[in-house]
């Protein structure tokens, strides 16, 4: 067993070494190798996003903790040795490092799906820090989008940068947004705007983003902090999918951390409306059946049933009965077919 992965890695270093060879001839764009070789998360995460000498802390930390305190551990170490960094690039570089954790380093989330950190004001002279995202994000799946959050969130403390706080038009701005995005774009699950409300209103960290759709928003146009009128997917997808629909999870990992501040996520385990039940009698078949709750949506999500906690329908009696008809006419066609051909 050794002598054959032994083999592999001798066979890969030398198509490795063929690889720089040719791109040393300077006929590709790019004069190096992209895909470097790396043999376990560490390596990974560092030959992604780095920083350097990162892996060996990543293995030391990995022995006594998972992956998600782990990566709350890095991205606290990454932003305390910044050195000459400005705060975006410390905020930037460790909340990507901790978003390549989280991803195993396999994905592009941590390199496309967030474009960029900036440190703002709000309205009363404080700074916020603004995370960028886009579309790419979406391959992170919904805990990581939201322990993204919480990483900067994390960070943002480490470097006594302040907590956003939101303008009534951002709120209004995501509660239009979100839904509007969901007719663009396919959505895991769709807060309501009490949910979005929540969120938006109380993270302590801003979740914004470019413009990927051509539909723009109708109300709450052109706000000073928000730099498109554009539906922005990054943000989009990591409220909704990230802090609304994996709050139980989000909150789970910040009791076990001692984390403070994330209390509000608490709020939305009430926020879910229960559908009314459908009326009885003869009144009943006219109407039209209820719509799952948002309750029943998410718990469908997180267990993989139907939203109404059905199996999948089988073929009724009547396309049974259809299908035999149909294999009956089709018999006596072809009697009928044998018959004038053995005539003639």
């Amino acid at each position: 067993m050794k002598a054959y992965f032994r083999k592999l890695e001798e066979q890969t270093d030398l198509a490795m070494a063929i690889a720089r060879a040719a791109r040393a001839e300077g006929w590709d764009p790019e004069l190096r190798v992209e895909i470097p070789v790396a043999h376990d998360l560490a390596e990974r995460v560092e030959n992604l996003v780095g920083p350097p000498g990162i892996a060996l802390r990543i293995r030391a930390l990995s022995r006594t903790m998972n992956r998600e305190e782990v990566s709350i551990a890095v991205a606290r170490e990454v932003v305390g040795k910044a050195g000459g960094r400005s705060r975006e690039d410390a905020v930037d570089q460790a909340v990507r490092t901790g978003l390549a954790i989280l991803t195993e380093g396999v994905l592009v989330a941590p390199l496309e799906g967030m474009t960029g950190v900036k440190i703002k004001e709000n309205a009363d002279g404080s700074e916020y820090v603004d995370l960028y995202f886009s579309g790419p994000i979406r391959a992170a799946g919904g805990t990581a989008q939201a322990l993204s959050v919480l990483i900067a969130d994390v960070v943002r403390r480490e470097l006594k940068i302040g907590a956003y706080k939101p303008t009534s038009q951002e709120i209004e701005r995501f509660k239009e947004e979100i839904p509007a995005y969901k007719t663009a774009q396919h959505l895991q699950y769709t807060p309501t705007a009490q949910e979005v409300g929540v969120i938006v209103s109380n993270m302590p960290v801003s979740v914004n983003g470019e413009g990927t759709e051509k539909v723009e928003v109708s109300g709450n146009r052109d706000l000073p902090r928000v730099e498109t009128n554009r539906l922005r997917g990054g943000p989009c997808l990591v409220i909704a999918e990230g802090l609304c629909l994996k709050a139980p999870k989000v909150l789970k990992h910040v009791r076990r951390l001692g984390l403070e501040g994330w209390d509000f996520l608490e709020q939305l385990e009430g926020l879910h409306k229960t559908a009314p039940a459908p009326p009885e009698g003869a009144a009943a078949a006219s109407r039209p059946a209820a719509q799952p709750s948002a309750e029943a949506e998410a718990s469908a999500l997180a267990d993989g049933t139907d939203a109404e906690g059905e199996e999948e329908p089988e073929e009724d009696d009547a396309a049974e009965e259809g299908a035999e008809a149909e294999v009956t006419v089709d018999k006596e066609l072809k009697a009928e077919y044998d018959t004038r051909a053995a005539g003639v």
